[in-house]
């Protein structure tokens, strides 16, 4: 309930984010070529194809899970399909190609210094306030995740109040500790472990729940 009336005003907040974030794409690209951008050589360490694979995937899978506790509130199937394509075809094509130019363009990744750099104020409450919003969705879905899966295994009922508190300190202090220096590995293994459980997830959904009757009569 605390995520329905959060999310009264979903449309609004995106779209002053994606106008911000248009406008300042703009007014850095306008004095750079933005197919030298493109064609430049990316700085950083270099990685294999296997790896970067494995990075990339493992934040999609992750994006995968987490959706149906989102669409949930959706009232019909065509209104989930046009959420995860706006946000496919938007956030991934559309603003992280853009945050690629933007990075090489200014020759960093700090999306506050980027932001700072050329909105100044209205950029970092852009940022403060997307960070929010961001990390509200992932505390929902990891409390409701959790709290299901002590349910599930041990047969009670767990405060969902608890779990989340819990959950949000300790997602507050591990960047305090400097965990993000290492967030090239924490993809790596969302990466290995995620993909596994997707696949379990798909066999149930496509394949044990549709042949339900066959597997108790065998």
């Amino acid at each position: 309930m605390v995520l329905k009336r959060y999310d009264l005003q979903p449309g609004l907040q995106s779209l002053f984010f994606v106008i911000v974030i248009l406008l300042i794409s703009a007014g850095i690209l306008e004095h750079h070529n933005s197919m030298d951008l493109i064609q430049s050589v990316p700085g950083g360490e270099t990685i294999t194809l296997s790896s970067a694979i494995t990075l990339i995937m493992g934040g999609c899978i992750v994006a995968t899970l987490i959706t149906p506790d989102m669409s949930r509130y959706s009232k019909n199937s065509r209104q989930v399909f046009w959420i995860v394509m706006v946000s496919i075809i938007l956030g991934e094509f559309v603003i992280n190609g853009l945050a690629i130019l933007l990075t090489r363009a200014l020759n960093t990744a700090d999306v506050v210094t980027i932001m700072m750099q050329v909105a100044g104020g209205i950029g970092l409450l852009v940022v403060i306030f997307s960070t929010l919003r961001v990390n509200d969705i992932n505390l929902y879905s990891s409390s409701l995740s959790i709290a299901n899966s002590i349910s599930v295994l041990t047969g009670k009922k767990v405060n969902y109040t608890i779990i989340t508190l819990a959950i949000g300190i300790i997602g507050t202090t591990l960047p305090v500790l400097g965990i993000l220096d290492r967030f090239v590995g924490f993809l790596t293994i969302l990466g290995v472990v995620f993909p596994p459980i997707v696949g379990v997830m798909l066999t149930d959904y496509f394949i044990i729940k549709t042949h339900r009757n066959i597997l108790q009569e065998t």
